[in-house]
């Protein structure tokens, strides 16, 4: 039996996931993105272009959002939105980085129109939603986890059933804030070894192996001394995910110094016009004095 499934976002993740899927004849994939660029992935595909959002939201069995901001996922699921045109029947699987409480309103709005909400933001990047072995952050009540497993399933296999909708998204922001966080402290201690006259290869090594060791400095930091800045993962999102993890700690009275100081190489990186650019570079503001001192 075909399955119907619409993809709304068509970014580099929402995009890898719909055209892995578009290749499998067991979905008929309808995908909408405002960005004809976007959608130009999908030339000589299986997918067909929907003209609107309410278009998959009538047509399609599963709907599923990848989007960048909180506010464009509480205008996708408002009234004056996709909401009306959802049924009962229909599963919502919204897989973009948001807080808990978008995240609550969307799935309401969803529900009140006796359809299914699944929370599943990701993990990892867009070679592994391509190659669909990135993990799924699931949240959401039992049925509409079950309603939602065809097309869990297709999206990847890895899946980690978190509670609830909130949590879900929370987990997503605490893991991001790590990474992030993680990546500026990188940076700035090895910006240290590179002031200090250490070869830059040698010092990556260095980093890859003891307690400096972490997915960025195994993969990110070589990509960084190769003057690889390819956009995996953009500033402008991790800016918006590291927001939106310390403003979620601020609610929750938790502790988020050491990411509020992140946020502030990000933020610089920003206003430097490089909010396009992979979080890598990041490099380009937190190494710029060492780089003036050695010209």
């Amino acid at each position: 039996m075909t399955r119907t499934v619409g993809f709304i976002g068509a970014g580099r993740m929402g995009g890898a996931i719909a055209a892995r899927i578009a290749g499998d004849a067991a979905w008929d994939v309808l995908v909408y993105d405002p960005s004809p660029q976007a959608l130009s992935r999908f030339d000589g595909s299986r997918a067909h272009i929907a003209a609107t959002p309410g278009e998959i939201a009538e047509r399609c069995a599963y709907v599923v959002s990848s989007l960048p901001l909180p506010e464009d996922v509480d205008r996708l699921y408002s009234a004056a939105g996709i909401a009306g045109a959802l049924r009962p029947e229909t599963v919502v699987v919204d897989l973009s980085t948001i807080d808990p409480f978008t995240g609550r309103r969307a799935a309401g709005a969803v529900q009140a129109c006796g359809a299914a909400f699944v929370a599943s933001p990701l993990g990892m990047g867009p070679r592994q939603a391509a190659d669909g072995t990135l993990p799924l952050y699931l949240g959401g009540d039992t049925v509409a986890l079950e309603r939602a497993a065809p097309v869990l399933d297709a999206i990847s296999k890895t899946q980690y059933v978190i509670g609830g909708v909130e949590q879900a998204y929370a987990a997503k922001l605490a893991i991001n804030y790590v990474s992030m966080s993680n990546l500026a402290v990188l940076l700035e201690g090895f910006g240290i070894g590179a002031a200090a006259g250490i070869d830059p290869d040698l010092l990556c090594k260095l980093m890859q192996d003891g307690g400096a060791r972490s997915f960025q400095s195994d993969v990110r930091l070589p990509w960084i001394l190769a003057g690889d800045f390819a956009p995996r993962f953009g500033i402008d999102l991790a800016q918006k995910d590291m927001r939106l993890a310390i403003d979620l700690a601020a609610r929750y009275h938790a502790p988020a110094a050491t990411g509020a100081a992140a946020l502030q190489h990000f933020s610089s990186a920003q206003r430097s016009g490089l909010g396009n650019a992979d979080i890598g570079a990041l490099w380009n503001v937190v190494g710029a004095n060492e780089r003036a001192e050695r010209a």
